[in-house]
């Protein structure tokens, strides 16, 4: 699911997903929240916003994972965690634990992305 931040090319996304994202292997699931920054801009945004990584994952009360792949104008700033998705019995507190991130996300970063 994905969702404005108030400026064109700034989403926050909510992922759950059968692949894992640091093994590209389908051998375990995760969660993420993240934002999601596209378009011609998006890597000097990015940059903006990682000069207050530390604030910002302080912020947070956990570290960030900051990717921006080269030649590419998508980067992420995203918390990922392995769930199993299978568990249905845990789905409510995946769903609870993903709102959670997500609302802590958009106060953090909504301000910061307004004056970029």
């Amino acid at each position: 699911m994905r969702v404005g931040l108030g400026r064109t090319h700034f989403n926050i996304v909510a992922v759950a997903t059968f692949m894992d994202s640091l093994t590209e292997y389908f051998q375990s699931h995760e969660l993420r929240s993240e934002i999601q920054l596209t378009g011609n801009y998006a890597r000097d945004n990015f940059d903006r916003l990682e000069e207050e990584r530390q604030g910002i994952d302080e912020e947070m009360g956990e570290d960030l994972s900051w990717y921006n792949p080269p030649n590419v104008n998508r980067c992420r700033i995203y918390i990922r965690h392995t769930i199993d998705l299978y568990d249905t019995d845990n789905w409510l507190e995946y769903h609870r634990s993903l709102s959670e991130k997500l609302n802590k996300m958009h106060q953090i970063f909504s301000a910061r992305i307004a004056t970029l």
